[in-house]
Parts: C-alpha cells; structure tokens; sequence
C-alpha cells in the first residue's frame, strides 16, 4: 500500500528548483554534444577544446572528448590515457593546461595522422 502525502509547505519551490536543474543539465548535455559533433566532423580541433575554459566542459571526462577526436579510437584513447596516467575518470576541469598542452604535443607525435591543430 502506497501511501500519499499531501504537498508540502515548500513543495512549489522545490519543485522549481528541480525543474531549473534539469534544465541546466539539459543545457549542458546540448552543448556537449554540439561540441562532441563539431569535433568529429572536424569542424574544431581538440586543440581548440583544450585552449578553452568553458564550464559546460568541467566535468566532462578527458577520455570522452579524446573519443570525438576522428581518427581516435576506444583502443588509441586507451593507449594515449595509459601512457601519459591520465586516469579513466579524469575530469577537464581537473586537467591543467600544462597537461593538456603536454598531451597535445603527445599525440602529435605518437599520431601524425590525427589532427590535433
């Protein structure tokens, strides 16, 4: 047996807040996948994405912009995160710029073929 209240005191206001969180997060998940789509046709170079701030990218893990990189693989990714201990769960907003600069360099030279620049 389910039992119901009855709406709360405060129960308009929470439920406002939980509409604006989800439509922040909504938000968000658009631009990253804007930004996912952009990569892998080319359009913006991850140098581009590792040279920018932007606070929709804060939690987004390394690893999953690596994969919108054309020409990189779950196998490359693997590799490339392996060799320079980037950790699986890596967030960007925890990736200095120094890291992100040396890892650019990395690629570049390990991978000619996959454009970074």
């Amino acid at each position: 047996m389910t039992v119901t209240r009855p709406p709360g005191r405060y129960a308009h206001a929470v439920e406002r807040q939980r509409r604006l969180a989800l439509q922040e997060a909504h938000t968000i998940r658009s631009r990253r996948a804007r930004i996912k789509r952009l990569m892998s046709q080319g359009r913006i170079t991850l140098e581009q994405i590792f040279v920018t701030d932007k606070q929709h990218l804060g939690t987004m893990p390394v690893r999953e912009i690596l994969l919108s990189v054309p020409g990189m693989g779950a196998s490359k990714v693997n590799r490339v995160m392996s060799a320079n201990k980037i950790g699986y769960g890596q967030k960007f907003e925890n990736f200095s710029m120094q890291r992100r600069l040396e890892l650019l360099d990395w690629i570049e030279r390990r991978y000619p073929r996959v454009v970074v620049r």
